[in-house]
C-alpha cells in the first residue's frame, strides 16, 4: 500500500459542502461567509428565507415533497 502525504489547499483551492438535515444550516453559513463555493442540501431542516438571502453560489437541493421541517414557504 502506498501512503501519500496530506496535501493542504492553496489560495486557488475551492471547496464545497454537503449538509443533511440539521447540517443544512451549517452549509448555508459556510457559503455566506465565503468559505465554500457551492453547497448541496439533502432533506434540509429548519431553514428560512434569511439563509437563502446570504447565499451567493450554486446550490443543489434534494427535498421531499412534504416535509414539516422544510416548508415551501421557506423559499
Amino acid at each position: 500500500m502506498i501512503l501519500t502525504p496530506h496535501v493542504a489547499g492553496t489560495e486557488t483551492t475551492k471547496y464545497c459542502a454537503v449538509g443533511y438535515c440539521f447540517g443544512a444550516s451549517f452549509v448555508m453559513d459556510l457559503a455566506a461567509e465565503g468559505l465554500v463555493e457551492a453547497g448541496t442540501l439533502a432533506h434540509p431542516a429548519f431553514l428560512d428565507e434569511s439563509h437563502f438571502e446570504k447565499f451567493d453560489g450554486p446550490l443543489l437541493l434534494s427535498c421531499a415533497e412534504d416535509d414539516f421541517t422544510f416548508l415551501v414557504e421557506s423559499l
